[in-house]
């Protein structure tokens, strides 16, 4: 899982925001297995996978704003 600083726009607020990241290799390995059929499942976790905010997992980040520091609502 990926850390970093944004500003989250339903929060009003510097936050960390963290991303889920796919295992890329694996689903690979079990397109393979599969002959094809595991593609449909690595699509949509590639797709569904972002940024999302820890304080709401809210997926409305910017960048941080300056003066502001990090930390909950």
């Amino acid at each position: 899982m990926k850390v970093k600083p944004a500003f989250c726009k339903l929060c009003q607020a510097n936050v960390k925001a963290e991303a889920d990241t796919v295992n890329h290799i694996l689903h690979l390995i079990l397109t393979l297995i599969t002959f094809g059929v595991w593609v449909i499942v690595w699509l949509v976790l590639a797709l569904k996978s972002g940024w999302s905010c820890v304080n709401c997992g809210g997926s409305k980040l910017s960048r941080p704003k300056i003066g502001l520091k990090v930390g909950k609502t």
